[in-house]
């Protein structure tokens, strides 16, 4: 969450929803927070195009056809809850697959198509109902017209209490979903959120006027840019002149502070001016991996600076290069990361040539630049630090889910409480630290906030946070919500299940992608949000080895036997029940109960 001293529009009551939607569009976009709080890979729309082409790779043998088992019931968690598709096809998920019997009837069931959507009938039906779902949803683009007219309805709603801050979260993880997947840049979709609500020079905001100039930067026409790079090399100079939409000139105007004796103008077509400048990156390392190909010598094309303009426009912009997925994320001071690394040399003794394996894979895919070969690395993690049973168990992609969910949901919601605290950190940090003071349970600061969040006794300095959280309502609505899911052993459980859930499915939509990317060099669009991902749970995968490793635990199959039985002992814990049936009450054992079997 961004600390920002916010111009005077943000006081008004009836622009309450406007700040929200601003910062939770602000804190999904950014590179560095919390993985599960970023933008979603696929909505219900894009979920529909997701399994009209994954059909259609089933049918040329190129992914199985068991993914369709995943994917229908993602698809019917999505429906449940997109309240655009719902206003647009009810609330029935099961009748859009209904159809007419041979005496004309309709026949409300459709038990055999969710019983086995693998089947060559099931697949059939399916892609017929997707068929209809996108056509439908395309009719006047009403889907995204909607979601816009939904977006700034519930922004304006005053009082703005916590069930439309609920729907409107929604609503914007929806928006930006849909955005990402038509190919605009997460770099211009946050460089807009920023010039509009993150600019002191714009004092008078209200939600109309706000939302219209947002919408205005997304039009989904691609335009001609020329993007200038920098050329050093005499042997690259004198083949790039070779290839089309690229012309080398001589730096005459010193550009890029006279570093370069050439430039390279590319044109090239974009949504934004951040695509434009990663596809003309990836157009010139193209030809530069041509080149190799043919010379067999180790060459490549990088930079930290491009400038870029609207072909015919003699205004430009100078941009840094973007952030790759594989950096995105939180990066370690030097000095816990040599704290780190010599535990992992330590902790890993039991297996070296697993730790060689897993480091120099890692390493690949850090520095490698393609997209793909980063998916194929981090994957190749997973497979070398799980090991599965090829007989008498269920397929390897389940063996290898059950492991990476054990581990994801163990840190889960510990994880959310530290960016909690560290968000408050930043924006209130004097209110925060004298409410952590009245606490007396909890060891450390996470464990004293979770307190605030669960125990009745601390209600008082739970409501002075929120409180004093007026400019920040996204942190007022995470208060909320934790507080509501972490106080009742039955919500925290479905909770977890939740997260499992969609853990499992964003698996099997990775290994999809490295299916494709194996079998036919394909990949769908949101690749660059799913190698994130992965980073995440390879990361993960890799921490948690190397804390039980530390504990002396001796092999890593061992390790996830530990880890599993820690998993059932804690969720048949969330089960305990009162004398009158209801949820055992959270108390004293607060710290157990919420943070349950991550270590």
């Amino acid at each position: 969450m961004k600390a920002f001293e916010f111009p005077g529009w943000v006081s008004s009551l009836s622009n309450k929803g406007l700040l929200f939607f601003a910062q939770a569009m602000e804190e999904m976009l950014f590179h560095y927070g919390h993985d599960s709080l970023k933008v979603p890979a696929l909505n219900f729309r894009f979920l529909c195009i997701e399994i009209q082409k994954t059909i259609k790779k089933i049918n040329a043998d190129i992914v199985d056809k068991g993914n369709m088992r995943p994917l229908l019931a993602e698809l019917k968690d999505a429906f449940k809850k997109d309240p655009i598709a719902q206003r647009l096809f009810g609330n029935n998920f099961e009748c859009l697959f209904f159809s007419k019997n041979a005496d004309g009837e309709i026949h409300q069931d459709c038990s055999d198509i969710f019983k086995d959507p693998c089947s060559e009938a099931s697949l059939k039906r399916i892609n017929q109902v997707i068929n209809y779902l996108l056509n439908e949803m395309q009719l006047n683009d009403q889907y995204y017209v909607m979601l816009k007219d939904t977006i700034t309805e519930t922004a304006k709603i005053n009082p703005f209490l916590l069930e439309q801050q609920d729907i409107l979260y929604h609503l914007s993880r929806l928006l930006l979903t849909d955005l990402i997947n038509y190919s605009y840049s997460q770099e211009y979709i946050y460089w807009v959120v920023n010039e509009i609500f993150y600019n002191r020079d714009r004092t008078d905001l209200e939600v109309d006027s706000a939302l219209e100039l947002f919408w205005s930067y997304f039009d989904f026409a691609e335009k001609e840019y020329i993007v200038t790079l920098p050329l050093k090399s005499a042997a690259l100079q004198k083949h790039l002149i070779n290839f089309q939409n690229v012309t080398i000139k001589e730096n005459e105007n010193r550009l890029f502070r006279n570093s370069c004796k050439w430039i390279i103008e590319v044109e090239i077509t974009g949504m934004d001016i951040y695509q434009a400048q990663a596809n003309a990156i990836q157009l010139v390392s193209f030809f530069v991996s041509l080149l190799q190909y043919n010379n067999h010598k180790s060459q490549s094309y990088s930079t930290e600076l491009t400038i870029i303009s609207l072909k015919g426009s003699d205004e430009s912009l100078t941009l840094r290069a973007p952030t790759t997925p594989l950096k995105r994320g939180t990066v370690l001071s030097d000095e816990k990361n040599n704290e780190k690394v010599a535990l992992m040399v330590k902790n890993f003794a039991f297996s070296p040539a697993k730790l060689v394996n897993v480091i120099e894979l890692h390493s690949s895919a850090i520095n490698s630049s393609d997209i793909h070969n980063q998916l194929l690395n981090l994957w190749t993690i997973i497979e070398v630090l799980i090991p599965t049973e090829p007989k008498h168990s269920f397929a390897k992609i389940n063996q290898l889910c059950n492991v990476i969910t054990s581990v994801l949901n163990a840190q889960y919601i510990s994880s959310l409480i530290t960016q909690l605290l560290s968000d408050l950190e930043h924006c209130i940090p004097q209110v925060l630290h004298s409410e952590l003071s009245k606490v007396i349970e909890g060891q450390n600061e996470e464990e004293k906030i979770a307190a605030i969040l669960v125990m009745d006794k601390y209600q008082a300095e739970k409501e002075s946070l929120i409180n004093t959280l007026n400019f920040y309502p996204l942190l007022q609505y995470r208060i909320e919500q934790y507080s509501e899911v972490l106080s009742n052993r039955l919500s925290l459980k479905e909770y977890l299940v939740a997260h499992r859930k969609r853990v499992f499915w964003h698996i099997m939509r990775i290994y999809r992608n490295r299916n494709m990317i194996v079998h036919d060099g394909s990949h769908f669009p949101y690749i660059d949000v799913i190698v994130q991902n992965l980073h995440h749970y390879v990361d993960s995968l890799i921490d948690t080895i190397n804390i039980y490793a530390g504990k002396g635990y001796t092999s890593i199959k061992t390790i996830y036997t530990a880890l599993q039985q820690k998993e059932y002992r804690y969720l048949r814990s969330l089960e305990k029940k009162e004398q009158n049936g209801s949820p055992k009450k959270i108390d004293e054992d607060f710290v157990a109960v919420i943070f349950g079997y991550i270590n």
